[in-house]
C-alpha cells in the first residue's frame, strides 16, 4: 500500500492511500489512515500485491508491506524514505502509528 501524505497541518496529516486493488482512498489523520487500510484489507482479501505504479504524496510517501493480520492487528513492514536504508518492521498497528508520526515530525522539523 502507498501512503501519499499530501499534507499536515496542526499535527494532523491527510493525503491517500493507494493499493494496486482498489480505488485511491482519501484520509485524515493517522487514526483514519489506520481505518482506511483495515476497510481496503478487508475489501481486497488475499488480492492486495506490491504496488506496480507510484503515486506520490506532496509532502512525502510511504510503502507499507502487511504480512499478517492477527490478534485485531496487522503486522509486516514500512519504508519511510529518509530514515534507514532498508524497510522498518512493525507488530502492530499501535507500532505503525508511531512509526509514521515520529517520521512525519521529523520532515516537517526539517522543512
Amino acid at each position: 500500500m502507498l501512503l501519499c501524505f499530501d499534507r499536515l497541518e496542526g499535527g494532523v496529516a491527510s493525503g491517500r492511500l493507494w493499493s494496486s486493488c482498489c480505488e485511491e482512498v482519501p484520509f485524515h489523520g493517522l487514526d483514519g489512515l489506520l481505518l482506511t487500510m483495515e476497510a481496503m484489507m478487508d475489501e481486497a482479501g488475499d488480492q492486495l500485491s506490491d504496488p506496480r505504479h507510484f503515486e506520490q504524496g506532496k509532502l512525502c510517501t510511504a510503502v507499507v508491506y502487511v504480512y499478517t493480520r492477527r490478534y485485531a492487528s496487522i503486522q509486516g513492514k514500512v519504508r519511510l524514505p529518509g530514515t534507514s536504508p532498508g524497510p522498518v518492521y512493525f507488530k502492530s498497528e499501535m507500532e505503525l502509528l508511531r512509526l509514521l508520526h515520529n517520521w512525519l515530525e521529523r520532515l516537517t522539523q526539517r522543512g
